[in-house]
């Protein structure tokens, strides 16, 4: 019986040693499995989190591409960035982001655009707070118009608004669109010359935007006051602040280009191959521009007093004071062309400037 007692207990001790190590091995798989699951959370959570420390640098600045490289964050780390992705538009982003947490990785991509923001203060091809004159084989069109110039059918706007009146001289020729069709420029007095294409007495709710920031939309639109001046002084992609004399800004423009005026008037030079926006403007808004003789210029131009345009303008003109010098908006043979693509493509992106991001597709 001893014997028996004694092999039975043998027995015994052996299937539960087994079952023991069994139990423990189980036990040890399991903690794997669940510390595998824990780091493919954490590396999922952190390459997430690079993806939004980019998105929230493009907010402010949607022209920035680059990358933050090997960042640490809750014990793992991630490589994040922003390229330029042309096939979703000229404003199109992809956004990445690599992560590692105790040799798990793991990849985000946010596919994105700009939302192209627009300022409140372009009405038309000319948007004036006075009387405006044409004369001399200028131009103003208000039909949409692509960055080369090419008639976009159906899109575009008034060739001018005005708070006040139209004075059409001789040989001056205006178009645009009113209710999705397209009016092709033609002298006032032509039989088919259609007076609808130009907008008079035009009553602004909170007023007409009497400061180059509130043309812009002002506060709301995150413009307060000083904006354009200090995006011009930071030197953001060639953007230039002087002071008009003695200071004259470098040609060709890019950016935001600032001419405050002190005295007398301001009479550029060549604007071929310039770009942006361009203001002129002063405290006391008597910032004159005058004698745009040459060149294309794409953007926005905003002046206090703007006279006589001779050049090609494609973009918009927004003149801001109720006493022009001379009302005379041009001569000659210049041309205005609106272009929603050219005002938006120069106002949006601006850093400081706050601006919606449209996700296309966010893939894990």
């Amino acid at each position: 019986m001893g014997k028996s007692v004694l092999i039975v207990l043998m027995g015994f001790l052996i299937i539960f040693n087994i079952i023991a190590i069994n139990m423990n091995k189980t036990g040890t798989e399991a903690e794997v499995t669940l510390y595998d699951s824990y780091s493919s959370v954490m590396a999922k959570d952190i390459a997430e989190s690079g993806v939004n420390a980019i998105l929230s640098k493009l907010v402010y600045n949607s022209y920035w591409r680059g990358e933050k490289s090997s960042i640490a964050l809750a014990g793992g780390s991630f490589t994040a960035g922003a390229v330029s992705d042309t096939s979703l538009g000229p404003f199109g982003i992809k956004v990445y982001s690599y992560s590692n947490f105790n040799s798990i990785l793991d990849t985000v991509f946010v596919y994105l655009t700009i939302e192209l923001s627009f300022p409140i203060g372009v009405r038309a091809g000319v948007t004036a707070n006075s009387d405006i004159s044409t004369s001399g084989g200028l131009t103003i069109d208000g039909r949409n118009h692509d960055e080369n110039g090419n008639v976009i059918d159906t899109t575009g706007t008034y060739g001018i608004s005005t708070t006040s009146t139209f004075i059409p001289l001789p040989n001056c020729y205006v178009g645009g669109t009113v209710n999705s069709n397209d009016y092709t420029p033609l002298r006032p007095g032509h039989p088919k010359y259609d007076p609808i294409v130009v907008e008079e007495g035009v009553t602004w709710e909170g007023g007409f935007p009497d400061t180059p920031d509130k043309v812009m939309g002002g506060e709301a639109a995150g413009y307060p006051e000083g904006t354009l001046k200090s995006i011009a002084q930071s030197g953001f992609n060639g953007s230039q602040y002087v002071t008009y004399p003695p200071s004259e800004p470098s040609y060709p423009l890019s950016g935001v280009t600032y001419i405050e005026l002190t005295v007398g008037e301001y009479n550029p030079p060549d604007f071929t191959n310039s770009s942006g926006i361009l203001v002129i403007h002063n405290s006391s808004s008597t910032a004159a521009i005058k004698n745009l003789n040459t060149g294309t210029f794409k953007g926005l131009i905003i002046a206090d007093d703007i006279d006589k345009i001779k050049c090609e303008v494609i973009g918009a003109v927004v003149g801001l004071t109720t006493t022009p010098s001379g009302n005379l908006i041009g001569n000659g043979d210049g041309i205005i062309k609106y272009s929603s693509t050219l005002v938006s493509q120069t106002t949006t992106g601006l850093p400081g400037v706050k601006c919606d991001l449209n996700i296309v597709k966010w893939i894990y």
